[in-house]
Formats: C-alpha cells, sequence, structure tokens
C-alpha cells in the first residue's frame, strides 16, 4: 500500500515537472529572442570610438534626445543627478535633478564603454528597471529619434532598450528554473524511497521466510534437536527481537520520510499553482 501510494506521488511529481519543463522552454525562447537585440546593441557600441563620445561629452546644451539617454545610462550605473535651481524662471525657479552635470564626468571616463561592455545584466535591480520605464515609454527615446541629434547615443539607446528586454525575460525564466530544480529533486527523494521500501520489503518476506522454517523431518530429530533448541532458546529469541526490531525501526523511518515528501510535495504544487 506505501509502494503503490509512493509509486503515484513519483508519477504525480513527474507531470508537474514536464508541466514546469514545458513553461520553462516557452520562457528560455523568449530569452534567446530578446539576445539578439542585445548582442546587435554591445556590436554597436563596440563600433563607437572616442571621438563619438567626446562629441556628446563637448555639447554645451544637448537636445533633449541626447539628455534622456544619458539620464538613462546614469540611472542604470547608479549614478546620482544633482539638484539644480531652473534659472528659466525670473522669479526664482524650482529645484530639478539635472543628470548631465553628471553625464559629462561619466563621459570623460576613458572605460567608460568598456564599463557598459562589461555590465552585469543578469543582476540589475528591480527599482532600476522600474526608474527606466517612463524613458522606455518615451517615443522621444528610441534609436530612429534619437538617431537624428547622435550617432553614440543611438547605440546608446540601444543598448538601455535591449538591457530592459532581456531583464523582463530573465525575471520569467529564472523562477521557473528554480521550481524545476525543486520538482527534480522531490522526484530523486521519491525514488530514493521507493527504493528503500523495496529493500524492507525484501527483509520482511526474509523474516518472515525464517518464522516459518520448523524442523518437520521425524519425532526422533524433533526430540534431538530438543536440548538445542532449549540451550539456543533465548538467544534465537533475541535475534528474532533485533530482527523484528531492525525492522519495525526502519519502517518507521521509513514512513516519516513519506510523511516528508507529501509534505514537499504539496509545497512544490503550491508553489507551481502560481506560476502555471
Amino acid at each position: 500500500e506505501e509502494r503503490k501510494k509512493a509509486m503515484e506521488e513519483e508519477t504525480e511529481v513527474k507531470k508537474k515537472a514536464e508541466e514546469i519543463q514545458e513553461l520553462m522552454q516557452d520562457a528560455q525562447q523568449q530569452l534567446d529572442e530578446a539576445l539578439p537585440s542585445l548582442e546587435a546593441a554591445e556590436r554597436a557600441l563596440q563600433s563607437l570610438n572616442p571621438r563619438d563620445i567626446n562629441e556628446v561629452h563637448s555639447m554645451f546644451r544637448p537636445p533633449p534626445g541626447v539628455r534622456l539617454v544619458m539620464e538613462a545610462i546614469c540611472i542604470i550605473k547608479g549614478i546620482k543627478p544633482k539638484e539644480v535651481r531652473d534659472t528659466t524662471n525670473p522669479k526664482g525657479g524650482k529645484l530639478y535633478d539635472d543628470y548631465w552635470e553628471a553625464a559629462k564626468v561619466m563621459l570623460g571616463d576613458t572605460s567608460f564603454l568598456r564599463s557598459l561592455l562589461e555590465f552585469d545584466k543578469d543582476n540589475i535591480p528591480e527599482a532600476v528597471i522600474e526608474k527606466l520605464q517612463p524613458y522606455i515609454n518615451s517615443d522621444e527615446f528610441t534609436p530612429v529619434a534619437v538617431s537624428k541629434v547622435s550617432k553614440a547615443c543611438t547605440s546608446l539607446c540601444m543598448w538601455v532598450r535591449a538591457l530592459d528586454c532581456y531583464h523582463r525575460c530573465l525575471k520569467v525564466v529564472i523562477p521557473k528554473r528554480t521550481m524545476l530544480a525543486g520538482v527534480e529533486k522531490s522526484m530523486q527523494e521519491t525514488k530514493k524511497m521507493l527504493e528503500v521500501q523495496h529493500r524492507l520489503q525484501q527483509a520482511v518476506l526474509l523474516q518472515q521466510q525464517q518464522q516459518q522454517e520448523q524442523p518437520t523431518d521425524s519425532a526422533s530429530a524433533a526430540a534431538g534437536e530438543d536440548a538445542k533448541a532449549a540451550a539456543g532458546s533465548d538467544a534465537d529469541a533475541a535475534d528474532d527481537l533485533d530482527t523484528s526490531g531492525i525492522v519495525s525501526m526502519l519502517l518507521g523511518d521509513l514512513r516519516a520520510e513519506l510523511k516528508q515528501a507529501e509534505r514537499q510535495l504539496l509545497h512544490l504544487e503550491a508553489t507551481a499553482a502560481g506560476i502555471l
């Protein structure tokens, strides 16, 4: 009965693993589709030279498209803006965040492009992605729009948008990878318990066979064995008790393991239900 239940659990876990595997393949396909865009953006960055970067760095009054791109780059790299006052208002303007001065310092760093190419795209904080969304959703923040004002910023814009797309696909893939690993582990544990249970059943059968063996050859043989049986009765009884105790203990351990597997399976099903 317990073996049948364990086999049913194994079938259920295997079915769940297949469902999650299918979902993960779909998510991985989305991620694979996002990679070419990111790779194209990285190639565009590699095509830039110091002169292209210096052109942006030397802008005294950068157009809105350039400002947008450099603000997005500063956000990704965690560079804080400078708080300045709006001087266009003769009565005293309000303070606002200005990324341009910080961006000029960033552009002046000779390792600027290398830092983008080596950027850790797999571990972008969610807060950074959320802060980027107004830029991603802006009609002015597109390679076509930015190409009208700057070659370098066009490549940078491509990179930011590709990075955002890659992050969103990765966020779908990672939980499914984790879930699949958990289900596969549960399958391994269930198979292990089935093997243990099979060995226990063999031990129980062997014990029963030993208990059923009785001397039946003849009355004289039985009489001849009486003395030996009497002498060894205590030891045999102790051996039987030890064997019975070991089997009982192993069965108890098995039942505990099966209960633990049931709890793990319920947890996996509940977690998977939130993904499926």
